[in-house]
């Protein structure tokens, strides 16, 4: 889109100095309007935006799987070896369901495995009320703080946006009429409008409003689990809250995906 955008700028202005310029500097829009299909054709054949989607969909998911793990919460809550097994079951599908992703891990260190780390079974062993304000500060606080800054990024961005497609629509709105009441030739139209299309398409493709809601809501929700994990009076009490709490990340990053397509 910039470069769309500063072809049809630097074409305006060329055409304001007809006169100026070398035979390359007059070709300069053009070469930018390549360098767009390039990066469209890239883009499309390369498919960037599905291998990150996909690298996020796997990461959020052995998130949750690890915190579910560490808490000792349903399925890892089993004694012996068990647990480490079904973590290990879980890492792996969660890497089958996104295949396409194992081209891009030929990066890991030479002799790195998918096993749980003594961290983790630090974690695991510490004392009820030490893993229970380890869980609340470094998962419910992290995730909270996460959404609501997502939250209010999201809505300066669609602000500013909206404010910026406005501003160049009614310059666009003012050349046009500068056009037809004075007969002016400059041609301001195209690359105003041009900036108001590319405004706009970016608020879209950034769903800025829809995501500012739903990271607005996903954050109040983690508050309310934040107060009744604190109010647990048990370990099962607190176990449950750990559920629900990964129960409603995942539903968050399960809505993702699915409006991701």
């Amino acid at each position: 889109m910039a470069l769309l955008v500063g072809a049809a700028v630097i074409g305006a202005a060329q055409s304001l100095l007809p006169g100026s310029g070398s035979g390359w500097e007059r070709a300069f829009p053009a070469v930018l309007l390549v360098a767009a299909l390039i990066a469209k054709l890239a883009n499309r054949l390369q498919r960037f935006d599905e291998h990150w989607f996909d690298g996020r969909a796997v990461a959020e998911t052995v998130k949750s799987a690890t915190w579910r793990y560490v808490m000792g919460v349903r399925p890892y809550d089993g004694a012996g070896t068990q647990p480490e097994t079904t973590l290990g079951e879980a890492l792996r599908d969660a890497l089958a369901a996104r295949p396409a992703l194992a081209a891009h891990l030929h990066r890991l260190p030479a002799g790195a495995r998918q096993v749980v780390t003594e961290r983790m079974r630090q974690v695991r062993r510490m004392p009820a009320e030490q893993r229970h304000d380890y869980y609340l500060t470094e998962r419910v606080d992290n995730q909270e703080a996460w959404y609501a800054g997502k939250s209010q990024t999201n809505a300066r961005s669609a602000t500013v946006w909206f404010w910026v497609s406005l501003l160049f629509e009614g310059l666009a709105l003012a050349a046009a009429i500068m056009v037809a009441v004075t007969g002016f030739t400059a041609d301001l139209v195209g690359p105003l409008a041009a900036i108001t299309a590319a405004a706009t398409a970016w608020t879209q493709l950034g769903r800025h409003d829809e995501l500012a809601k739903s990271y607005g809501l996903a954050a109040h929700e983690l508050l309310v689990l934040h107060s009744r994990l604190e109010l647990a009076d048990s370990e099962e009490a607190f176990r449950q809250g750990v559920e629900e709490t990964e129960s409603a990340i995942s539903r968050e990053h399960t809505m993702w995906m699915a409006k991701r397509g």
